[in-house]
C-alpha cells in the first residue's frame, strides 16, 4: 500500500490492519482440526479461529481490487464476507488448505462488489466477463501488449483466443474498466441539477465504439430522469454511493445522515434495481 493510500484509510482500519498482522498462521493440522470441528458441530469458536487466521488474505487480495474505484474499508468488509463463505463451504478431508479455498471465494466477493459499484447497468455477469475480471492483465503480459493504453482489433483477437472467450466480450471488458459515470457537479451556481460526465471508452474500433457511446447517451439519459422520480433521501444515497468520484463508503454516508450502514446500503441496492427496471422499460430492446 503507498503512502497516499495508507493516509486515506481511517484510524480504525490502521488499528483493524495491525491486529491482522499480530494474528498468526495456523498449522496444517491444527487447522485440519478446527476445520472438522466446525464442520462437524458448527462450533462458532473453532469458525472464529479460521477466520481470523485468514484475514491477511482479504487484506492482501483487497489491496488488488483498489484501482477499480472503491474504497478500501469497503473491499475489506466485501472481502471478509467472502472469507465466511469459503469457511462455511470448505471440506476439510478434500486435502486443501483452506487459503487455497478461500481465495476463490474472497476475489469472487471483491469482484462483484466491484462490478456492483461501477457498472450501475451491472453488465457483465457471464462466465466469459468472470474470467477476464481475473486473467485478462496477465493475458496482455503475455502476449506483450499491456503497455498498450487502447486495443486494436488484431490485439482483441488474440486475446480472444489466448482466452478462450468471445472478442464482444473483450470489447465489453475493456470499456468497463475505463467508463465511469459521474454525477458530482452543478452546471451553474444557481441551478443545482446535476450534470453527468462520462470517461469514453479506450477501445479504436470506431464501429464498436460508436455502438457504444450511443448505449451510454441512452443510459445517462434515464439515469438522470430517474433520479427525478425518486426523493430527496434515496438520491443523496445513490449518487454518494455509485456516482460520486471517488464513492462515498456506506460509513461515511450513515454518519452524515445518521443512520445505520445496513439502512444505507439496502435503500441503496433497492434504488438500483428500480433503476434497472426504469432503463429496461424506457429500452426494452437493449441488453441491461
Amino acid at each position: 500500500m503507498t503512502k497516499k493510500q495508507l493516509n486515506s484509510i481511517s484510524s480504525y482500519t490502521r488499528k483493524f490492519l495491525e491486529q491482522i498482522r499480530a494474528i498468526p498462521f495456523l498449522g496444517k493440522k491444527e487447522e485440519h482440526r478446527l476445520a472438522t470441528h466446525f464442520r462437524d458441530f458448527q462450533d462458532k469458536e473453532s469458525a472464529e479461529k479460521l477466520v481470523l487466521s485468514h484475514l491477511h488474505l482479504v487484506v492482501s487480495l483487497s489491496y488488488s481490487f483498489q484501482n477499480y474505484n472503491v474504497h478500501f474499508e469497503d473491499l475489506l468488509s466485501q472481502g471478509t464476507i467472502g472469507l465466511l463463505q469459503a469457511v462455511q463451504s470448505f471440506d476439510p478431508d478434500h486435502g486443501t488448505r483452506l487459503s487455497t479455498h478461500a481465495q476463490y471465494w474472497i476475489k469472487a466477493a471483491l469482484y462483484d462488489f466491484v462490478q456492483n459499484n461501477n457498472s450501475i447497468i451491472k453488465s457483465g455477469r457471464s462466465s466469459d466477463m468472470r474470467k477476464l475480471f481475473f486473467k485478462l492483465s496477465s493475458a496482455k503480459e503475455k502476449l506483450g501488449i499491456s503497455h498498450k493504453k487502447s486495443l486494436n482489433t488484431e490485439d482483441i483477437e488474440r486475446l480472444s483466443s489466448n482466452l478462450g472467450v468471445s472478442a464482444k466480450a473483450i470489447r465489453q471488458s475493456e470499456g468497463d474498466r475505463q467508463a465511469i459515470i459521474s454525477l458530482n457537479s452543478p452546471q451553474s451556481k444557481e441551478n443545482h441539477e446535476e450534470k453527468i460526465g462520462l470517461v469514453a471508452s479506450p477501445i479504436e474500433d470506431p464501429g464498436i465504439k460508436t455502438e457504444r457511446t450511443d448505449l451510454r447517451k441512452k443510459m445517462l439519459k434515464a439515469t438522470t430522469d430517474f433520479l427525478e422520480t425518486i426523493d430527496d433521501r434515496d438520491k443523496d444515497i445513490f449518487t454518494s454511493r455509485y456516482l460520486s468520484v471517488p464513492p462515498k463508503t456506506l460509513e461515511n454516508i450513515a454518519n452524515r445522515l445518521k443512520v445505520s450502514k445496513q439502512s444505507v446500503h439496502q435503500r441503496a441496492e433497492k434504488t438500483v434495481k428500480l433503476l434497472r427496471t426504469f432503463i429496461r422499460k424506457r429500452y426494452p430492446d437493449e441488453k441491461i
